[in-house]
This record gives structure tokens, C-alpha cells and sequence, in this order.
């Protein structure tokens, strides 16, 4: 039985993939194991309904391999999809689960993880001074990289420095903010040549798929520990990701997991190796 693999349309053109997605489609395509099919993601993430391309008849297993969205709006797409005889193997809940660090880090070991303070609106000056020497600020997803936003905030700060940093920081997400504001321990990761070695394991079905490196590493680095990577097995959803991080003192550390639909491909697999392991995966459950 082929499994549906739903991507979002080019905005000019409804029967092209987004063409960050273009290589991906292009596997997919080419793998007798799926069928493939495209969605105007755009006019749905614009209030409208969802559209696909062409009609789907009967009623057809589906992965999205498409752009993040907020939990509540993750939803409205699978209910959606199901109007259009598209089932996701990923249900709300289970999108939630991995694509909101905070809910997963509930079941992560406090060694395997750097700690994080989670808040409202509004980071405590108190919690953060007696939990952290040093933090970043993220919302349940995503940190305001690539802005002026500071990466790395030392300890003791004042309150108002707190408040200050949190209107900036809910401001610099704006559509995109999610959950509220968690302060994560800042941690060195180990470089090799000024690149860092981090790897990204995609799960499905709660057994590990792949594991490759994500940061352009030297074929040399080494790859995180077995006993690490097999710790990350088991979470209450079909298809997930988890990133792990080398650091500086040769450890190893989770820096984040996320929702396997919406998670990019590592850096060091190509989407044809991907969709092969993919295809294996879903034929042997």
C-alpha cells in the first residue's frame, strides 16, 4: 500500500512544489512506494480551505512534508486533510508533543538535556538567577536567530532587564511565537575547524530511522552515543526528530526534538537515501 506524501504548491504555479521542497517531491516521486500529491498551503495559512491539486478518491494514509505551524493551527490542517480523504499519520496531539520542546522535555532525562525554565509572557529575574550562570531565550519552538536579539544572556540579571527582553523577544517572533518564553541553559558545543558536530535522528513508529550529521561536519567527527540515541526511542508519536549536539568536553547533549513532518532533511543525507529508509520504514509497520 502506497503512502501519500503531501507538499505544499509553488504560489505561482499549484501543480510545482514549493521549491524548497523540489528535491524532496522529486524523490518522492520517483519512489514506487509513494504517491505524491500538492496543497495550496498559502491560501489555507490565509483563512481559506485547504485545496490540493488534483482530487484524492478513496481515503489514503498521508505524511506532510511541508512549513511549521502552530499547534492549533497543525489541527484545522488535519482536519482539513481528512475532509480531502487525507489521513496524517501524525494526529494534533502528537504534533504538539515533539514539535513543543517543552512537552517532550517532560520525558527526557534531566542528564541528557540542558535544563529550561519555562514562563508566561514574562521571564522571572528570581528563576532565572538561581537555575542559570548563563541561558538563551526561545519560545517552545523556535530562538529569534539571526536578529540582534542576544544568543547568550549571563547571570545576574535585573527584572526589568527580564521584561525588556521579553517584549523584544515575543515581538521579533511575532506570528510565529508559540507556547510562552522558556530560558534554556547555555551550553559549549565542541567545533572542529569552526563547525560544530550535530546530528538529527528521524524516528517513525518510535524506532530510529536515520541518523545523519546536520551541521557540515568532517566525516571524521563522531556520531552520538548509541545509548543516547536509543533513549530518544519510544515518544507517543509516529514520526519525530530529535538533535543531538557534541559538547565541548566530548559529551553529548539533546539540544531539541520537533515534528518529522516539518523538520528539514540532515545536511549529510540526500532525499533519495531519506525516502528509501522512509519507504522501508512504513512498509515493515
Amino acid at each position: 500500500m502506497t503512502t501519500m506524501i503531501l507538499y505544499p504548491s509553488n504560489y505561482f504555479e499549484s501543480n510545482k512544489p514549493e521549491t524548497v521542497f523540489s528535491k524532496e517531491y522529486a524523490a518522492a516521486l520517483a519512489n514506487p512506494a509513494f504517491d505524491v500529491c500538492l496543497c495550496d498551503y498559502d491560501g489555507f495559512d490565509a483563512g481559506g480551505k485547504l485545496k490540493l491539486n488534483r482530487p484524492v478518491g478513496e481515503p489514503a494514509k498521508c505524511l506532510w512534508r511541508g512549513w511549521m505551524m502552530l499547534p492549533e493551527r497543525y489541527r484545522q490542517f488535519y482536519e482539513q486533510c481528512k475532509r480531502l480523504n487525507l489521513d496524517l499519520l501524525t494526529d494534533p496531539q502528537a504534533y504538539e508533543l515533539m514539535h513543543c520542546f517543552p512537552n517532550a522535555y517532560e520525558r527526557i532525562d534531566s542528564g541528557d538535556t540542558p535544563h529550561i525554565e519555562v514562563f508566561g509572557d514574562r521571564i522571572i529575574a528570581e528563576a532565572v538567577n538561581e537555575r542559570f550562570d548563563a541561558f538563551m531565550v526561545k519560545d517552545y519552538v523556535k530562538s529569534a536567530k539571526q536578529t540582534a536579539f542576544p544568543q547568550r544572556i549571563k547571570t545576574p540579571v535585573t527584572q526589568e532587564e527580564c521584561d525588556r527582553l521579553s517584549v523584544e523577544f515575543i515581538k521579533l517572533r511575532g506570528d510565529l511565537y508559540t507556547g510562552g518564553i522558556v530560558c534554556k541553559q547555555l551550553v559549549e558545543l565542541k567545533k572542529y575547524a569552526m563547525r560544530t558536530n550535530e546530528w538529527r535522528g528521524f524516528y517513525l513508529f518510535g524506532k530510529l530511522l536515520d541518523l545523519s550529521g546536520n551541521s557540515m561536519q568532517f566525516p571524521a567527527c563522531p556520531a552520538p552515543p548509541q545509548d543516547l540515541v536509543g533513549r530518544m526511542e519510544g515518544f507517543d508519536s509516529p514520526f519525530y526528530t530529535v538533535d543531538f549536539g557534541e559538547l565541548a568536553d566530548g559529551s553529548w547533549t539533546v539540544l531539541e526534538t520537533g515534528d518529522g513532518q516539518v523538520s528539514g532533511l540532515a545536511t549529510e543525507i540526500t532525499p533519495g537515501e531519506f525516502y528509501m529508509k522512509l519507504a522501508n520504514g512504513l512498509m515493515s509497520n
